[in-house]
């Protein structure tokens, strides 16, 4: 359920002439969408796969993932996936045996 929005009249403007002038305005922080969005990695036998999970309703499929592998000597390699139906991903990385990985997911609200 959305919270919800609240119109009230507000002044605006310089001197007594725009100081009576009423116009609508929104004082909100924003339409509230509770998604629930979740990015999880597993690395088992060379294979690093993730699951990217919401809400029900929320598309995960077709998503850009990032994946940014931090080597031992502090170098850095970026990879880039797509999400398929269920939110899936998997790739076999080739920076090494030794490395940290962080995740992005690029997700865009359309209303």
């Amino acid at each position: 359920m959305r919270d919800v929005r609240v119109l009230t009249y507000k002044p605006f403007g310089f001197g007594q002439h725009y100081a009576n002038f009423r116009a609508p305005f929104w004082h909100g922080d924003g339409i509230k969408i509770y998604t629930n969005l979740k990015l999880t990695l597993t690395l088992a036998d060379g294979v690093l796969s993730g699951a990217l999970t919401a809400n029900a309703g929320i598309i995960v499929s077709d998503t850009d993932i990032t994946l940014i592998y931090t080597l031992p000597d502090k170098s850095t390699v970026t990879e880039y996936l797509v999400t398929d139906d269920d939110g899936q991903f998997s790739t076999r990385p080739s920076v090494g045996d030794q490395f940290s990985v962080m995740a992005r997911a690029s997700i865009n609200a359309v209303m």
